[in-house]
């Protein structure tokens, strides 16, 4: 069996490519407190050694990072790590269940899942390639229809039983059963088989290639529970109560099969409002808090004593086009209005931290390859000068451009409960005005939003969806999971160009053996596709919010992992130690 991520020069490359990427990325979240440092390039589980003093990279406000330092090993801790502690953290979510496979966890029970339990994969952090976990290695058969996964020798469940094959196999066909109470078997179709080939081996047999199937089987949590009805991972932490206030206590799980966590102990406190969590935060009761309102929290001060660090987004806001509407059939007409769109301004306009998109991936994906659209802010005349083959042109000269000689607005829709939305969607509006478009915002209830993007009944729509590491799971293609088995087809494509893009990426989700490298070639002819058709356009991805205690360190941030992935290399400082 070879290993799953050979290091040949090409792959070197791309490493260094994606590393670069990160870099820039730390260096766009720049501000005047430290800014999370930048993922290391190393296998998720491979022992990093002792960390050296502070794990965050200096960042120079709208420059490059002044240093990338990462984890060298030492024989012994640096004075500045004080081993042990506890980390609290503050939040608004109440924790009333922690099985993952049902796949309606709210975020701090997904976090607490997966602090608890394993996949066999996961998520490079450098750039959302697959990446081994609880599985070593795997390789596959030379057509693609089958897979074998290695599991790692030492894999401990936190009851002290060892991770066997046959858990493995349990957990996949439980997860493949429509009947088992999770969500992931839609996926799982394509699987036909799985079976253990020895303590350590799992093979499982596909009906033909299929890259997001083979990704789904990797990602499928390993739970199991005790008889007093208590989760079981194997994860670096392991479940320790839940008090009557809701507090959740983690304790470090010590015989773990990779770096053994440097902290005792993790629980996350809930509280009813914003304000009580602020409070809480001034007071010292926790540690940390990812905010959950819009603005930067009050709270941060130079006499807070707290580090506030923005983190990648974990969604994208689109200017979904309605490609039914006779105003907006025609593609260079939806380049056009697209060109129209200052994505940095509206960036700025909600906060000013985060990423302009191109795509629904996050930047430095995989599945982006080369790709780059270096396309900017259309001057207002060329934008009229575009429009006026697909019907828009100044009929009454003033100053308005109409759509074949009659006055026509352009609504661009958005649920008044989202004020995100709201917010982006009232600019994308004012920078149409402001070239001649009549444009205006159309706020409506969050039902009436989708039933108008289902039955095509909209001109324009902001949207914020959820980032893939997977690029076949994305909202905006992907197939109903249900009956029907229909792609959502917002923009309302016609059936021969549905037809087409169904084609391109089937060519990137079946490549056998689903090598990242093949995988992003074939990708490329999707976003030529979708550049050049311009069905929606991708816009932004605002940054969030960490309010942190700065003696706590470890903290390496990636749009490909959730802020606490690395949570078993964070540890507290002598600086106050905690």
């Amino acid at each position: 069996m070879s290993p799953s991520c050979p290091e040949n020069p090409r792959d070197l490359a791309q490493r260094a490519l994606s590393i670069g990427l990160m870099l820039l990325f730390a260096a766009t979240f720049a501000a005047c407190q430290p800014a999370p440092g930048t993922p290391l390039p190393t296998t998720p589980g491979e022992d990093q050694g002792t960390p050296t003093a502070t794990l965050h990279t200096p960042i120079t406000p709208g420059g490059a990072p002044t240093t990338a330092r990462t984890p060298t090993p030492s024989p012994t801790p640096p004075p500045a790590l004080i081993p042990g502690g506890r980390v609290v953290q503050g939040g608004l979510s109440r924790v009333h269940r922690v099985d993952p496979r049902a796949g309606d966890l709210n975020p701090v029970e997904q976090e607490m899942a997966d602090l608890l339990f394993e996949s066999l994969l996961v998520p490079s952090p450098l750039d959302g390639r697959p990446e081994p976990a609880l599985a070593e290695e795997w390789a596959f058969s030379p057509d693609g229809l089958e897979v074998t996964f290695r599991l790692r020798e030492g894999v401990r469940w936190h009851d002290g039983a060892p991770l066997t094959a046959e858990d493995v196999v349990q957990a996949l066909e439980t997860a493949r059963d429509p009947d088992g109470g999770g969500t992931l078997w839609p996926l799982l179709k394509p699987v036909l088989s799985v079976e253990a080939l020895g303590p350590r081996e799992v093979r499982a047999t596909f009906r033909e290639p299929d890259c997001w199937a083979f990704w789904t089987l990797g990602q499928v949590p390993l739970v199991r529970w005790d008889a007093e009805g208590r989760p079981v991972g194997t994860g670096p932490f392991r479940w320790a109560g839940q008090e009557t206030d809701g507090r959740v206590l983690l304790e470090a799980f010590r015989a773990y099969w990779g770096p053994a966590p440097y902290l005792d102990g993790w629980a996350y406190q809930p509280f009813p409002d914003a304000a009580s969590l602020e409070q809480a935060l001034g007071a010292g009761v926790v540690d940390l808090a990812l905010w959950p309102e819009k603005d930067v929290p009050a709270v941060w001060n130079p006499a807070s004593g707290y580090a506030l660090l923005p983190l990648p987004g974990e969604t994208y806001f689109v200017l979904v086009f309605n490609t039914r509407q006779p105003p907006l059939r025609d593609a260079a007409g939806r380049r056009a209005l697209a060109g129209l769109v200052d994505r940095a301004a509206l960036l700025q306009e909600v906060g000013g931290k985060g990423l302009v998109l191109d795509t629904p991936l996050p930047s430095g994906h995989w599945a982006l390859g080369t790709f780059r659209r270096t396309e900017p802010v259309s001057p207002p005349e060329a934008v009229q000068k575009a429009l006026s083959p697909a019907g828009w042109a100044d009929a009454d000269g003033d100053g308005w451009l109409d759509y074949r000689g009659k006055p026509r607005v352009l609504a661009v829709e958005a649920n008044a409960e989202n004020p995100w939305r709201i917010e982006i969607a009232q600019g994308v509006a004012a920078q149409l005005r402001a070239a001649g478009v009549p444009a205006e915002l159309r706020a409506v209830e969050w039902g009436v939003l989708l039933s108008d993007l289902v039955s095509h009944t909209f001109d324009l729509a902001v949207l914020d969806l959820p980032f893939h590491t997977e690029p076949a799971a994305c909202t905006l293609w992907r197939e109903d999971t249900g009956r029907k088995r229909e792609p959502f087809n917002w923009p309302g494509l016609a059936d021969e160009d549905l037809d087409h893009l169904g084609t391109l990426l089937e060519a990137a989700r079946d490549v056998p053996g689903c090598r990242p490298e093949e995988r992003a070639a074939q990708y490329a002819s999707v976003w030529a596709w979708l550049d050049e058709e311009r069905p929606f356009q991708v816009l932004l991805s605002p940054a969030r919010w960490l309010v942190v205690d700065p003696a706590l360190k470890g903290l390496v941030a990636s749009p490909f992992r959730p802020w606490y992935w690395n949570l078993n290399r964070w540890y507290w400082t002598a600086e106050t130690g905690s």
